[in-house]
Parts: C-alpha cells; sequence; structure tokens
C-alpha cells in the first residue's frame, strides 16, 4: 500500500483534475489547444526556469542584507517599463565591469626599470 501522503496527494491532483476539466467545459478555464510535444517541453522548461527563479529569490531573502530589501521596496513600487530599464542599466554595469575586469586579466602589469633596480637593491 502506497505511503499516506501519496494518497493524499493523488486525490488532491484528482480532484484538481476534475475541478479544472468542469471549468474547461464551462468556458471559465482555457484549454490547451496545443499539445504538442514541443508546447510541453516549452511549459516544462518555464516551469524548470520559474523554480530557480523562486529559489534564487528565497536566497536572496535568507541573506537578509539590507540592499535586497531596498531593492525589493523599490521594484513592487515600479511599472514595469520602469523594472525593465533598471535592469537594462545593471546589465550595462555589469557588461562593462566584466570588461574592464578582463582588461586587468589580460594585460601583465609592467614595471617601469628603476623601479625593478630599486627593489632588487632592497632585497640584497
Amino acid at each position: 500500500m502506497p505511503p499516506t501522503n501519496a494518497i493524499k496527494q493523488l486525490h488532491k491532483d484528482l480532484s484538481y483534475l476534475n475541478e479544472s476539466q468542469a471549468a474547461e467545459q464551462q468556458g471559465e478555464l482555457a484549454s490547451l489547444i496545443n499539445d504538442s510535444a514541443s508546447t510541453i517541453n516549452i511549459a516544462q522548461e518555464i516551469t524548470a526556469n520559474t523554480s530557480r527563479l523562486t529559489d534564487l529569490l528565497q536566497k536572496i531573502v535568507a541573506a537578509g542584507q539590507r540592499w535586497t530589501t531596498d531593492i525589493q521596496q523599490h521594484l513592487a513600487n515600479e511599472t514595469k517599463q520602469d523594472i525593465i530599464g533598471h535592469l537594462t542599466i545593471l546589465n550595462d554595469e555589469i557588461k562593462v565591469l566584466f570588461d574592464e575586469r578582463t582588461i586587468y586579466l589580460t594585460k601583465p602589469i609592467t614595471m617601469a626599470d628603476d623601479l625593478i633596480k630599486i627593489q632588487s637593491s632592497l632585497t640584497r
């Protein structure tokens, strides 16, 4: 016999399925018109991405940093276009910082000959 929790979950799922089918028949709920494999794959991908974003949000909230609370409050009061604007600016700033970091990693530091002579005389 399956565990009690599994039976309860199955009952809940079947109950929801019956309610959804009834709502679909009455026109209260739109039916899934395109049930092709690609549509199902896209729906599964969206579900996975949503779960990932939810996990990341929980980590941000759990961090308890002041700036995360400020950002959340600010974004809650903004329109969709304002949020897109903020995220675009943030993306641009990240790209600039990444490019600057890349320059430091790829461009070796050169020292003047006099500085090298002074350093070698100090270590003797």
